[in-house]
């Protein structure tokens, strides 16, 4: 799903899919655009990076540790390291899933 920035908090964005597993920032995204410019992009396809760049990472971090299944290691601890302390009161999980999106520290 995608999220959009609210003060110091996260709201869902109006166009979010409902019951994601995770979401990431996916409003005013800046994307590189035809003829070497940049452009601000909304859409659950600019969320959809962040997540896959934080798979990346938690791959890379957990690689070292040899898990009998390495994707499964990165889906759980994708899954377990999600924030939900940010999201505006009022929500309910349905709209974020297990949160936001956290790499590895």
């Amino acid at each position: 799903g995608a999220v959009c920035a609210s003060g110091d908090f996260y709201n869902i964005a109006d166009f979010s899919n409902s019951m994601p597993h995770l979401v990431a920032p996916g409003v005013d995204i800046l994307s590189a655009w035809p003829g070497g410019k940049m452009n601000s992009l909304n859409g659950t396809s600019m969320a959809c990076p962040h997540v896959a760049g934080v798979a990346a990472l938690w791959w890379q971090r957990l690689k070292s540790q040899r898990p009998r299944n390495l994707s499964q290691a990165v889906i759980a601890n994708l899954l377990a390291s999600a924030r939900t302390e940010h999201f505006l009161h009022g929500l309910d999980s349905s709209d974020f899933g297990n949160g936001l999106v956290t790499a590895p520290h």
